[in-house]
C-alpha cells in the first residue's frame, strides 16, 4: 500500500502533481497549507469535482482537507473521496470528528489534532483493529513535538502544515520531494 501526501498550492499545481504520480490504488492525502480551501467556496467545488472524477477513473482514494471559518477561527475538516463519491465528511465542525476507512484491505484512522491529543480517543476507537493512524494538524511539526504515540498509537504518521511529516519509522518514506511525500506501508 502506498500513501502519497501532497502539498496543495493551487488547483493547477495539484492537477500537475497528480499527473506526475501514479495514483492507481493509492490513498492520496492533501494536508493543510496556507492556501487550503474554505468550505463552499467556488475553488472548493472545482477541486472537489476534479478529485471525484480522478478517484473514479484511477480507482484511488483522496482525503481533502478544508477550513470552515466561524467566529474568527478556522475549524479543521476533511472529506474522504473514493470511487467518484464523497464517502465521509468529518472534522471539528461535524458530528463525526474522525474518519475510519478501509482501503485496499488496510484499515486507516484519520484524526485531527483535537482527537490526536485526547486521551479519551483510545476509548472511542478500537485501535487494535487499525493498521495505521494518520494525524493531521494545521501547525508546523517541530522535532520536540510530543503526542500520544508512545501511549497507544503504535503506528502513527503525523502530517503538519505544508506537508511536513513525522513518522515513527522514517525508513518507510520512500520519496520526499518539495511537494510530495510517499510512504510505503506494509502490514506486519
Amino acid at each position: 500500500m502506498v500513501i502519497d501526501f501532497l502539498k496543495f498550492e493551487s488547483i493547477k499545481k495539484s492537477k500537475f502533481l497528480l499527473s506526475k504520480i501514479k495514483a492507481k490504488n493509492k490513498l492520496i492525502i492533501f494536508g493543510f497549507t496556507n492556501k487550503t480551501f474554505t468550505f463552499l467556496s467556488r475553488s472548493f467545488y472545482s477541486f472537489l469535482n476534479f478529485l471525484k472524477q480522478k478517484s473514479k477513473k484511477d480507482k484511488c482514494a483522496f482525503i481533502m482537507t478544508f477550513y470552515i471559518n466561524f467566529s474568527n477561527r478556522k475549524y479543521l475538516n476533511g472529506l474522504y473521496i473514493v470511487g467518484g463519491e464523497v464517502k465521509n465528511i468529518f472534522g471539528e465542525s461535524f458530528s463525526q470528528k474522525r474518519c475510519e476507512i478501509c482501503f485496499n484491505s488496510f484499515k486507516f484512522l484519520v484524526l485531527f489534532y483535537f482527537e490526536l491529543y485526547d486521551i479519551k480517543t483510545k476509548y472511542r476507537v478500537d485501535l487494535n483493529k487499525i493498521d495505521l493512524t494518520i494525524g493531521i494538524d494545521n501547525d508546523e511539526i517541530c522535532e520536540n513535538l510530543v503526542f500520544l504515540d508512545n501511549k497507544f498509537f503504535n503506528k502513527l504518521i503525523f502530517l503538519g502544515l505544508n506537508n511536513t511529516i513525522k513518522c515513527l519509522k522514517d525508513k518507510n518514506i520512500t520519496k520526499k520531494t518539495e511537494n510530495v511525500c510517499e510512504l510505503m506501508y506494509k502490514k506486519n
